[in-house]
């Protein structure tokens, strides 16, 4: 999946305003070790495929993610710690029905996800074997650089997104792709050389992709990472990068944020992009309507190459959504079963519900805090990718949320009542 999710930008309504949300993001963290010292309990900890268990895989849809897929992804998920993320999602395809899905996860910086990364977090480690592999030996070195207070990619980097195809071939050491999130890619004054990355953005070409790559980047990207940083408009900012590791390609992607939607067109062109843009300007005016913003994805390597992303952000009324969901269906771009799996998916679970299932840790970090705070997970549907690829029909990919919050009982009880006074309307989408 090309993760691009923002979690704190993209919570639900009610959410990231919740007055304890913000206060308890970080909350124990450390509380564990505190409780129980370095050597925390083996028992008490918890990996991300028990935040699955608990908080998607009894809400989603067969038609989405089917029990053998939720499986698969269930034994990449087993190996990571639930500390390494508080957020993470599913790629869906939609114009099929086989109900299949890929895996992505975010470690934030903030939620100290890159000390796991760094095995600097007790208890907390990714599994030895993984050095093994020579893309999580880059990972890991991208991970000791993003740790050092001294380097660039400290103050640079906010969060990584590891995304794992499942190919129904689990393997021993999973490996990723990874993207890699800033708010500093972004043009601050025009460009005297177009092909020249500016200065507050050279970490990404001269540090931080070629940790990645395990060598160098090639001048030839370079100079299109740069141009494209370039000619960014007012407003707009390169908001994730993304290299394919796990795939046979050299391509770098680049997603980019704030274009308004007569500017993608624009944009593209301006950038070398040799498509029709009267194609792009059509699906463009098309979708615009019916989501409340696009996003785009290039792939860059020795020019634009033709395939590119448009992100449909949808709004969370469910007006808006199923309306959204009909024209994906009436273009082909989705199967109807899997359109009514992406209505219903939207949700919240907590520990009071479903104690006997909760992860382990998190139930013990609640305890620690006194019943101030408890836990719970969000899910809503991020984002609809539209794939447009020159001379091709189109295709289109949900990717769907999981975001945990420690709220406040009062804050809470609110949005439950909230959520059960409002019409839930399961019915088809047309």
């Amino acid at each position: 999946m090309s993760a691009t999710f923002d979690p704190i930008q993209s919570l639900p309504r009610g959410v990231a305003t919740a007055p304890s949300a913000a206060r308890w993001e970080s909350a124990g963290q450390d509380a564990l070790s505190r409780i129980f010292g370095d050597e925390v309990p083996g028992d008490q900890h918890s990996t991300v495929a028990d935040y699955i268990e608990a908080a998607a895989a009894p809400y989603v849809s067969p038609d989405l993610i089917s029990r053998d897929s939720l499986a698969e992804i269930g034994h990449v998920a087993n190996l990571l710690p639930g500390a390494v993320t508080d957020f993470f999602g599913f790629e869906c395809p939609l114009g099929v029905l086989a109900p299949t899905a890929d895996f992505l996860v975010c470690s934030r910086a903030s939620q100290g996800g890159r000390e796991v990364l760094t095995d600097r977090s007790p208890g907390r480690s990714l599994p030895a074997n993984f050095n093994q592999h020579p893309v999580w030996q880059q990972v890991f070195a991208f991970s000791r650089a993003w740790d050092d207070p001294t380097s660039p990619l400290f103050e640079a980097v906010h969060n990584i997104w590891m995304e794992f195809d499942m190919d129904g071939k689990p393997a021993s050491i999973p490996v990723p792709s990874l993207f890699l999130g800033s708010n500093l890619l972004a043009r601050r004054e025009p460009a005297r050389r177009l092909k020249r990355m500016p200065e507050h953005c050279a970490w990404l070409t001269d540090q931080a992709l070629p940790l990645l790559l395990g060598r160098p980047l090639d001048r030839s990207i370079c100079r299109q990472v740069a141009c494209c940083v370039n000619l960014l408009p007012a407003g707009a900012r390169i908001f994730q990068v993304g290299l394919m590791l796990s795939r046979a390609t050299a391509v770098t992607r680049l997603c980019v944020r704030g274009l308004a939607s007569v500017q993608i067109p624009e944009y593209l062109e301006a950038i070398g992009w040799e498509g029709a843009r009267g194609e792009v300007e059509a699906t463009v005016d098309k979708l615009a309507p019916l989501v409340e913003r696009i996003d785009l994805d290039i792939d860059v390597g020795d020019s634009v190459m033709p395939k590119i992303g448009l992100e449909c952000y949808p709004a969370q009324d469910l007006t808006k959504l199923r309306a959204f969901m009909n024209y994906l269906m009436s273009c082909g771009l989705c199967v109807e079963p899997k359109a009514d799996g992406l209505v219903r998916w939207a949700g919240l679970a907590h520990e009071r519900v479903t104690p006997q299932m909760w992860p382990r840790e998190l139930l013990a970090l609640s305890s620690f805090l006194g019943g101030r705070v408890e836990s719970a997970f969000f899910r809503w549907l991020h984002h609809v990718k539209v794939v447009h690829v020159p001379d091709h029909p189109p295709a289109a990919k949900a990717y769907l949320a999981v975001h945990h919050q420690w709220i406040a009982p009062g804050d809470l009880k609110q949005m439950l009542s909230r959520a059960t006074s409002e019409p839930r309307d399961h019915g088809r989408t047309h």
